[in-house]
């Protein structure tokens, strides 16, 4: 079972292999002390040659913001980039703990209130928050999604961009 939410994506460009790693290798700063990097690159992570996890460095400190895992293969008529844009996993366990806490809230008032035929408003308030936690962080991640694949791809003067 893979991790929500998660998308694969391909990116496909005219440049060689080693033109790509130059490229990435520029566009990457090494993280600092709790993730957080100070620099006028577009991307945060790490690049080994042809892995990288890296995350858009939009200088707003987003936990919502995609890891983006991939790797570089040759092709015959240039270079492929292909991988995952995921949830970081501390925001994922972060939002899966409280929603797991609202929820239970709100399932036990459902239960409390079906035995006594009556509707509790803080449940109803609990099924908003569940509905707003599900949302915030599905519209946060979903938001950034495309920045991130964009950048990616300028960067390596993509002719395809594919996000699935």
């Amino acid at each position: 079972m893979r991790p929500f939410p998660l998308c694969r994506f391909t990116i496909e460009t005219t440049l060689a292999p080693h033109q790509v790693q130059a490229r990435l290798r520029n566009a990457i700063a090494v993280k600092w002390t709790f993730g957080f990097s100070e620099s006028d690159r577009p991307f945060v992570g790490q690049f080994d040659g042809t892995l990288f996890d890296i995350a858009r460095a939009d200088g707003q400190r987003s936990s919502f913001c995609p890891r983006i895992h991939g790797s570089i293969q040759p092709r015959a008529s240039g270079t492929r980039l292909s991988g995952t844009l995921q949830l970081h996993k501390a925001a994922l366990v972060a939002m899966l703990c409280l929603l797991i806490l609202v929820g239970t809230a709100f399932l036990s008032g459902a239960a409390w209130g079906a035995t006594g035929g009556w509707l509790e408003s803080l449940m109803i308030g609990g099924l908003g928050v569940l509905v707003f936690l599900a949302a915030m962080t599905l519209g946060g991640f979903f938001s950034h999604l495309n920045r991130s694949i964009d950048e990616l791809a300028e960067l390596v003067d993509a002719s395809i961009a594919d996000v699935r």
